[in-house]
């Protein structure tokens, strides 16, 4: 299994991605995988962020790869 990956964003694109993921005009699966680096931000590790999500568990791991 790969190392976890260190996610940190700056405000700026901390507000950028929150702004994508409100838009109705962002695509679904663009929305999750923003959803997903926002929580991994957080430093939540991926199980975390996969309690915290609807998604299907892969797709956490395909987000950062």
């Amino acid at each position: 299994m790969p190392a976890p990956v260190t996610i940190a964003l700056t405000d700026e694109e901390r507000e950028e991605f929150q702004r994508l993921c409100r838009s109705g005009k962002t695509p679904a699966r663009i929305k999750e995988r923003l959803s997903i680096i926002l929580l991994a931000d957080e430093d939540l590790s991926n199980g975390e962020i996969a309690e915290r999500l609807p998604f299907r568990d892969p797709l956490i791991n395909e987000a950062f790869f």
